[in-house]
Formats: structure tokens, C-alpha cells, sequence
């Protein structure tokens, strides 16, 4: 089953976007830190603005003509309360991305396991009515031997030769079903194969149930709440008062007044404090306080429900275990009075419906117990990938 899962896991293009988008997260830190690195650039400009029959800008505006090429050099000096935020910002923001990662790689998990398992079933079907019909053609022969001596009805046999043809014919279409079954797991999983493969039996022990706030699920939205709560700081830091510096060096000239002279360098700085923004600020952190709300809600929701689906499903495992205990009692006296009747059909002492009666009494009893296996490994499936 590991083979199945690790290869859905390689193949999935979901996860490859999530892992780029992790991988891409990573570098929000160095952005961060890039911003407030000098940043250098070049400009050139060259401008001519004509007066014509008295006609044009004004030439105390624009000196009718001129010329720049500059390298310019500027750095956002940043506030310590800026630089905290954005650095947490971008940390939470990865926690909560690898987390959502993980939680994808679960419910992938999971839906591979069902699949396996749906698969296993079949296989298990199959091999039962497999089983079954070759005990049948075993009687086949002792029948037809004992029809043809007149110790039973010609009509009786050919009812049981019925019944075989039957159960062969289930088993043709149980294994078309494990074919089907079979190429939605690989398609799943991205495998590229068509031959028909036994799989092993499933090793799905079932795990130790966590405390509910120790799950993924939970843990993702406790990164979300952070990581939403941390947009407050986010919003405050850039209320706060900026100061930048900046510098060019060049050629800057209107070419009216020597202008090989016009080579130079200016430096400036600049400081800038919000004063009012239409209180766009307090709607920003109004905005928040709704996400955080509906966060909130939605996690509560889900621990809820996680904890009655947790008690539903150990109540259905108990149920199984008790009917399958059941079964198996059954089932031992099902194969006894099938082999007894074997006896008893050799020398007449039976009727052939009541042989095949036995018989099939035997198979859905077999049938029952493979079901119960596999309902019992989906529920544990499930309850492990809700206790993850």
C-alpha cells in the first residue's frame, strides 16, 4: 500500500504547487530584508518644449529644452516595528502553508487507502468465488455420475449445473469489477500499468487517538488565527511615521547656460507621517476582526464534529467486531455442513437442493466476513485520518 501512497504523493500536481508555493514562501523574508537594501537605478531624459509665434509653455517652467541622465540611489530606512511585523507576517505565513501542505498530503492519503482497500475487497471477492465454483465442478462430476444412475432427478442436476454456470458468470463480471477497480487506483496514483496485480493484505493498524488540538486540522487553523491576528500589526506598522534617503549623480541641463558645465551630484532625505486617511484604518482592522470571526466559527464547528465522528466511529468498530465474532461462528458450522453434505451426496442420502442450499449458505457467509474485513479497515482509515 506504502507503494501506491508515495507514488500519488510524487504525481500529484496539487502538492507540486503547494510545495513551489512553500518554497516561494521562504523567500518572503529575503524580500523583506531586499526592501530596505539601497536601491539603484538609471534615467535618462531629454525634453523640448517649443514656443511658437509667441505660443508654449512657459519658459520659466520648462527651460524650453532639457537633457539628464542620472543614477539615482534611494533606501527606505526601516522602523523596528515594521521590520518585526513583516518578518513575523512572512513566518506565519509558511507555517500555516506547510501545514495545508501536510493536511493535503493526508486527505490524498486517505483517498488512496479507500481505494486500495476497495481494490483489496475485490480481490478477496474474486478469490472467494473463485474458491467456490471449484468446489462446485469437484461435485459436478460425482453428480452427473449419480443423475445418470437415477439416484437423482435429471431435473435436479441440471438446476445445480444452473446455479454453477451462475456463479461463474460472477465471477467473470467480480473480476471486471477488480480491473475497473484497479485502473481508477493507479489512475489515482499515476501509475502507468495495465497487468493485473494481487495486492497484499493491508497493514492499517489502527493509531492512538490524539487530544483534538494536537491534530493537523486543528493546528492549521491556529496558524490561520495567528497568522489573520497578525494583519493588525501589519496595519499599525505602516501608520508609522517613514524616513528615507535618497541620491543622484549625473547630467542634468536645460542647455541654456553652460551646459558642459552641468555635471553633478544631490543628495535629500525624506520623512513622511500619515496624519489622516478617511479612516480607512479602523476599516482595515474591522475587516480583520470579521476573518478572525469566521475563523473562529468555523473551527469550532469542526472540532465538534471531528469529536462525534470520532465516538460514531469506534461505536461502528465495536458493532463489527461483535458481527463479525458472529460470523465466524457461523461460519465454521456453514463449512462443516457443507463438507458433511459432501459425504452425504455421494451416496444419496442428500437432495441437491438442499446441497447447493448449504452451499450457498456458506458463500454469503463468506461473503459477510470479507465485507465485514473491509468495512473495518475503512473505518479505521478514517478514524486515523481524523486522529492525524
Amino acid at each position: 500500500m506504502d507503494y501506491y501512497i508515495d507514488a500519488a504523493v510524487a504525481n500529484s500536481p496539487l502538492l507540486y504547487a503547494k510545495k513551489n508555493d512553500l518554497r516561494g514562501a521562504s523567500l518572503d523574508s529575503a524580500s523583506v530584508r531586499a526592501t530596505y537594501l539601497p536601491q539603484v537605478g538609471f534615467t535618462a531624459n531629454v525634453a523640448y518644449d517649443p514656443i511658437i509665434n509667441g505660443l508654449g509653455y512657459d519658459e520659466v517652467i520648462t527651460n524650453k529644452q532639457q537633457g539628464s541622465t542620472l543614477v539615482h540611489f534611494d533606501m527606505l530606512l526601516p522602523g523596528n516595528r515594521m521590520l518585526k511585523a513583516q518578518n513575523s507576517f512572512a513566518a506565519l505565513n509558511r507555517r500555516s502553508l506547510s501545514l495545508d501542505y501536510s493536511l493535503t498530503v493526508k486527505d490524498l492519503k486517505q483517498q488512496v487507502t479507500n481505494q486500495y482497500l476497495v481494490v483489496y475487497g475485490d480481490q478477496q471477492q474474486l478469490a472467494f468465488l473463485k474458491e467456490s465454483y471449484q468446489l462446485l465442478q469437484r461435485e459436478d462430476s460425482i453428480l452427473q455420475r449419480l443423475a445418470r444412475a437415477n439416484i437423482y432427478r435429471q431435473t435436479d442436476y441440471l438446476t445445480f449445473v444452473a446455479s454453477m454456470r451462475k456463479q461463474q458468470l460472477l465471477k467473470m463480471q467480480a473480476l471486471s469489477q477488480l480491473k475497473s477497480n484497479l485502473g481508477r487506483l493507479r489512475y489515482l496514483c499515476g501509475i502507468e500499468d495495465t497487468s493485473l496485480v494481487s495486492l497484499s493484505k493491508p497493514n492499517l493498524p489502527l493509531a492512538e487517538l490524539v487530544n483534538v488540538d494536537s491534530t493537523l486540522t486543528t493546528r492549521k487553523f491556529t496558524a490561520d488565527s495567528l497568522l489573520i491576528a497578525s494583519k493588525h500589526s501589519m496595519i499599525d506598522a505602516y501608520y508609522r511615521p517613514t524616513f528615507s534617503l535618497h541620491a543622484d549623480a549625473g547630467y542634468l541641463s536645460s542647455f541654456l547656460f553652460e551646459p558642459y558645465n552641468n555635471f553633478g551630484v544631490g543628495v535629500g532625505a525624506t520623512f513622511s507621517i500619515p496624519i489622516y486617511d478617511g479612516h480607512q484604518r479602523t476599516l482595515q482592522h474591522q475587516k480583520v476582526v470579521l476573518q478572525e470571526q469566521s475563523l473562529g466559527f468555523e473551527k469550532g464547528k469542526v472540532i465538534r464534529q471531528q469529536q462525534i465522528q470520532r465516538r460514531l466511529l469506534q461505536s461502528q468498530l465495536n458493532d463489527l467486531a461483535l458481527q463479525s465474532k458472529e460470523v465466524d461462528e457461523q461460519l465454521s458450522f456453514a463449512r462443516a455442513l457443507v463438507e458433511a453434505n459432501g459425504r452425504l451426496l455421494e451416496s444419496g442420502q442428500v437432495d441437491i437442493p438442499m446441497f447447493f442450499l448449504s452451499i450457498q449458505s456458506y458463500m454469503d457467509l463468506e461473503g459477510q466476513r470479507w465485507s465485514a474485513e473491509i468495512a473495518r479497515y475503512m473505518l479505521i482509515n478514517e478514524l486515523n485520518n481524523i486522529s492525524e
